[in-house]
Order: structure tokens, then C-alpha cells, then sequence
């Protein structure tokens, strides 16, 4: 089973937008991808006109995403966008998936209040690690010593959820992998049933953390499995899926980059993956940025990930090879890590019972793959 990313490979209209308010946060969380060197803000005038040009491509399913910075820094800007998204989408025949991510510390009464009256097109992703001790080790306050952990859980108690509107987004630091069973028993405990496990693929695991890691989700799953649960646990790679195929970004700036994977970089070399303004994008450009990237990282894994077992589920790490590029890191000692932590996460997915409808329609594509060789193994 291999593939290669081509011309057909790589949808020509975008099927999500991530919007990119601006690269402040009021945290400072050590494993942020984010260079955090613009002091820009978008502005709603700019943020409706991206949006119009995102809903008036081709395609009925989209999804824009409200990401890479904190949205509540900028409340009344957010408030403004979703509101005219929803406004626009009811005109247009546009099947809208919307999804902001929050650390949660400044999701006020104000906000959930907000939150509260929209439908089931929106889903909340709230940054939660597990258990105080490990969610605080990497997601700092600026310039205060409260935990972080508490002022979220306390905001995110305080909001009547119902089941699906909010989503857990768990990052796994290699350091916190031992108590990576507690931590989502933790999750479980505060009534959250949708939990995405993400572990940190920016940092190089031992052998010793990655059994742990394995281990612990092996537990993790056996449990689920062995009961009934309306838990939907998802357990992913950040970089997986060929999503950001599919994917354009607005930037503070309001311009438009290839995906939000530019982020890392600085100012001067993000221009390089400029592919237009709030005005105007350009498509032919997008696609030839993300075919030259594609064959950049096949030349430097010698095409690794065309002929891996797991390519159907996996995906190319382009942001990986991206962010080495950029940061002059030895890529294949990076890209055997992703490898290492990637079939892990596959072998663990493929165990769970009941899947996540995103995941399951990967896993009945792959197994579709499978046995369409096997049948022209058998005729041939």
C-alpha cells in the first residue's frame, strides 16, 4: 500500500480555514510552535471579507477554525466573526463545522454565555493536560505565579456543557508520560467525554517514554473497551492526516499562508509561503508551494512515507520537515521520532472498539486498501 501526494493529491480549493487573530497569548507554554514575533491584529473588516472568499470555493463541507493564538484575548472580535459566519453560512448552501481553541483561563460568564446559545455546528477545544501538576509543568501564566489549571477548570465547571460541545485537546509531553493514565482518568472524572490525545512530536522520546506511552494508552483502551462508554477518545498525532492538504490560514497580518504550519517561522520567511491577502488568494500558487514541499521531504527521507505500511492512516509530516528546515535541525532524527510515536498511536487507534467518526472513516478506507491488494495480489 503506498501513495504519493501529486496533482490529484492535493485538493485545489480548501476545505478548512484556520483564522489567526493575533500570535499573543496569555500564556507561555514551552511547547507553543508559534514564533510569536507579529505585533499585528486582524481586524473584522478583513477577517469578513477571508471569509467570504473561504465559503464562496467549491465544496459544501467546511471548517474554520479559530486557533494558534488564545481567541478571547480578542473577545468582541471573535463574537463579531462568529456571529457573521453563521449569518453568512444560513445564506449559502454550506454545510459549516466552526471550532475555536481555548486554554480556558479567560472563558469568562461573559463568553459562555455566548457560546452557550450557538448550535451543534460549534465545538469548543479546551487545553487541558490532566491533573494540576502536570498540566501547569508546561502551561505558564505570563508574568504570574497563579496556576493556570485552576482558573480553567474553575471557568469551564462554572459552563453547562453538553455532551460534543466541548472537546478535550490533551497535549502528552514526554516528561508528564508516566501519568498519563491518572491524567485522563482526571479528564474522565470532570465529565469531559471527548478527549483528543496528542503527544508532543517536537521533542525526541527515549525508548523508556515511548513504552510508557504505549503502555499507558494499551490500559487506557482495554478499560474503555471493556465497558459500555459514551467516552469518544481520540488518540492522534498532531501532524497526522493529510488535512493540511486541504488547509489555508489567515494570518494576523491579513494575509493568507499555506497552512498555520508557517507559524514557527519567522516574519521574512514566511513570505515564501504567502499565497495572498483577505482580498484575493491565489490557488494555482497554493498547490505548487505544497507539491514543492512534498518532493523537498520525499528527497530528504528517500520517500519513506510512500512506501510505509501505515501511509493509508498516517500522513507526510510537512510541518516536521518545515520546522527543521527553517530551524536547521537534523530532520531524520526528527522524522525517525515521528515515526517511532506515529505507529504507536495507529496500533493503539486500531484497538479501540467504538471510533471516533472522523477516525472511522480512515480506518474503513484503509481496510478497503487492504483488501482491494489483497484481491489484485490474488488475480495477479
Amino acid at each position: 500500500m503506498s501513495r504519493s501526494i501529486n496533482s490529484k493529491g492535493i485538493s485545489f480549493y480548501p476545505r478548512q480555514m484556520d483564522i489567526c487573530f493575533s500570535e499573543k497569548c496569555n500564556l507561555n507554554c514551552d511547547y507553543c510552535f508559534v514564533n510569536k514575533t507579529s505585533e499585528k491584529v486582524l481586524d473584522i473588516k478583513k477577517i469578513k471579507s477571508a471569509i467570504d472568499i473561504f465559503l464562496d470555493f467549491p465544496g459544501k463541507n467546511k471548517t474554520i477554525t479559530f486557533t494558534t493564538s488564545e481567541p478571547f484575548i480578542n473577545p468582541k472580535l471573535f463574537r463579531d466573526s462568529i456571529t457573521y459566519i453563521f449569518q453568512e453560512v444560513d445564506k449559502k448552501d454550506v454545510d459549516i463545522l466552526v471550532i475555536a481553541t481555548t486554554n480556558g483561563v479567560l472563558f469568562n460568564r461573559e463568553m459562555q454565555a455566548f457560546i452557550k446559545q450557538l448550535d451543534d455546528r460549534f465545538i469548543l477545544n479546551f487545553s487541558l493536560d490532566g491533573k494540576e501538576d502536570s498540566h501547569d509543568a508546561h502551561r505558564k501564566i505570563k508574568n504570574s505565579k497563579n496556576s493556570s489549571f485552576e482558573l480553567a477548570i474553575k471557568n469551564f465547571n462554572n459552563f453547562s456543557r453538553k455532551n460534543g460541545y466541548v472537546r478535550i485537546i490533551s497535549t502528552i509531553a514526554p516528561d508528564q508520560v508516566n501519568f498519563l493514565l491518572d491524567n485522563v482518568k482526571f479528564i474522565i472524572k470532570q465529565g469531559f467525554l471527548y478527549i483528543d490525545l496528542f503527544p508532543q512530536m517536537f521533542k525526541i522520546w527515549s525508548k523508556k517514554e515511548r513504552d510508557v506511552l504505549e503502555g499507558s494508552l494499551n490500559s487506557i483502551v482495554n478499560k474503555i473497551n471493556k465497558k459500555e462508554t459514551k467516552l469518544d477518545l481520540r488518540v492522534l498525532n498532531r501532524l497526522w492526516g493529510s488535512t493540511h492538504y486541504a488547509k489555508i490560514m489567515l494570518g494576523a497580518d491579513g494575509k493568507f499562508y499555506l497552512f498555520e504550519w508557517v507559524l514557527p517561522l519567522e516574519e521574512k520567511h514566511r513570505k515564501l509561503f504567502q499565497i495572498g491577502d483577505y482580498q484575493h488568494i491565489n490557488l494555482v500558487k497554493r498547490k505548487k508551494l505544497f507539491e514543492l514541499l512534498f518532493n523537498q521531504m520525499s528527497k530528504a527521507n528517500k520517500s519513506k512515507c510512500n512506501t510505509c505500511e501505515y501511509n493509508a492512516f498516517c500522513s507526510d509530516p510537512l510541518p516536521l520537515y518545515l520546522w527543521s528546515l527553517y530551524n536547521k535541525y537534523d530532520f531524520l532524527t526528527y522524522f525517525k521520532n515521528f515515526c517511532q510515536i506515529s505507529k504507536i498511536m495507529i496500533r493503539i487507534s486500531d484497538k479501540i472498539k467504538i471510533k471516533n467518526r472522523t477516525d472511522k472513516s480512515k480506518w474503513d478506507k484503509l481496510l478497503k486498501n487492504k483488501y482491494e491488494e489483497n484481491e489484485s495480489s490474488l488475480r495477479n
